[in-house]
């Protein structure tokens, strides 16, 4: 009798695939020590993708800006280590590539930095294969027992032999989806209708009672938000809804109260657009992940200052 085939699954391992921001957040899902808590995702240059941490109890720097106690970086395995490691250093503003002869090996460190006044103090784990990528570990605090004990859990999570089962379940629940970008640009083509179907100018920023932008131009603007929305570029749209709100509410407060009389302009064309603009404002933060940005904190760190870069280390 022919042996019955078997349910074939994803090996381990090589079977992983990181190609987005969403899969990064999969993976670390599946092997995330749970005494430390993810501060923020990015995107670098060349398929770089970072992840920083808190663990223990940290001093935070601001809300939207917390004390990070170790990063990870996931690195495309076509970039050789010394490679990545030179890249790295280069970003630092101290280090030279003449600092890794005098780098030390200490614990899981595979490169250690004592402070001097060459260079500052941190430890890098050496590559560790995790599906197409690379995976390094960095701390400013390579000496703290906490950050040594859930690095270490990392590493040990990244060597499971069944981590692609995991992976998968990971990746299919927390994948950027289309529902926030399409939605987006969908209430913004509305807006643009009701604009291109009015016949008086109805756009007024802050709901003042000027003579406002014609009703084509503020009609080409939403739909080209609507496209960067679909793009997942979501900063510009953000920034003008928010502004603009902030904008009626000092309108509001400043001639409404110390003038004791409202200048605004309210048409039922206006009140609509102000409520979609109010909607949008609360839908996108709560679908961030369909924008790759995986926290409130990361959205409005990227809202308000753009950052996509290194992070300063």
């Amino acid at each position: 009798m022919a042996e019955e085939k078997k349910k074939a699954e994803p090996p381990a391992g090589k079977a992983i695939r990181i190609r987005s921001l969403g899969d990064v957040n999969a993976a670390i899902n599946a092997v995330i020590d749970r005494s430390s808590a993810i501060s923020g995702l990015s995107v670098m240059a060349e398929g770089i993708f970072r992840a920083d941490f808190t663990v223990g109890v940290a001093t935070k720097k601001s809300v939207l800006a917390p004390s990070k106690t170790f990063s990870m970086f996931f690195v495309p395995d076509s970039m050789t280590e010394r490679a990545f490691i030179k890249r790295f250093i280069a970003k630092t503003g101290k280090l030279k590539e003449t600092h890794l002869k005098k780098a030390e090996k200490e614990g899981i460190w595979n490169y250690f930095f004592p402070e001097t006044e060459d260079h500052v103090h941190f430890g890098m784990t050496g590559a560790l294969p995790f599906g197409n990528m690379n995976v390094y570990f960095f701390s400013l605090s390579p000496t703290r027992s906490d950050v040594i004990k859930s690095v270490s859990a990392f590493i040990k999570g990244l060597k499971n032999n069944t981590l692609s089962d995991n992976f998968y379940e990971e990746s299919d629940q927390l994948r950027s989806r289309w529902i926030g970008p399409g939605v987006v640009a969908g209430v913004l083509a509305i807006e643009a209708l009701i604009l291109l179907f009015s016949s008086a100018p109805v756009y007024r920023f802050g709901r003042g009672t000027d003579a406002g932008l014609p009703n084509l131009a503020a009609a080409l603007f939403f739909l080209t938000m609507g496209g960067l929305a679909l793009i997942r570029r979501f900063r510009i749209t953000y920034l003008f809804l928010l502004l603009t709100e902030m904008a009626t509410i000092a309108n509001i407060i400043v001639v409404g109260i110390l003038a004791q009389k409202l200048h605004l302009s309210f048409t039922v064309q206006n009140f609509g657009i102000t409520l979609l603009h109010l909607f949008l404002l609360v839908f996108i933060p709560i679908r961030g992940q369909d924008f790759n940005v995986f926290s409130l904190r990361q959205f409005y760190k990227r809202v308000l200052f753009g950052f996509r870069d290194w992070s300063h280390m």
